[in-house]
């Protein structure tokens, strides 16, 4: 039985179109650093578990220093799915949140 003929692209030339590109001596695995296979992905991770884990501990003091109330606190700590009786919205003419700060920006003289 005869050898089968190849077919397709590529067909007549005996390497792929990009090989003659390079140099023979040319080897793509130098060109990136591995990762260690250490556990450094590992550290970082638990690290980032422990520093939240902290934020946790510390969310009530955290929140009764930033001015919040007790009701807002135990509502918070509750967790749950946020209703719109828990949204606070501001009253007319009251400065808003992504407005606070920024009068100071407009001060300079032209």
């Amino acid at each position: 039985m005869p050898a089968p003929q190849p077919r397709g692209r590529g067909a007549l030339a005996g390497s792929s179109g990009i090989d003659h590109r390079f140099s023979e001596t040319y080897d793509p695995k130098t060109d990136v650093q591995m990762d260690d296979e250490e556990g450094g992905d590992w550290d970082n991770a638990l690290e980032a578990f422990r520093d939240r884990q902290k934020l946790k501990q510390n969310q009530e003091a955290r929140l009764r220093s930033a001015g919040f109330g007790e009701a807002q606190i135990q509502k918070l700590q509750a967790g749950g799915e946020k209703l719109a009786e828990d949204v606070r919205w501001s009253q007319a003419g009251e400065e808003r949140v992504w407005d606070r700060g920024k009068e100071d920006d407009f001060d300079v003289n032209l």
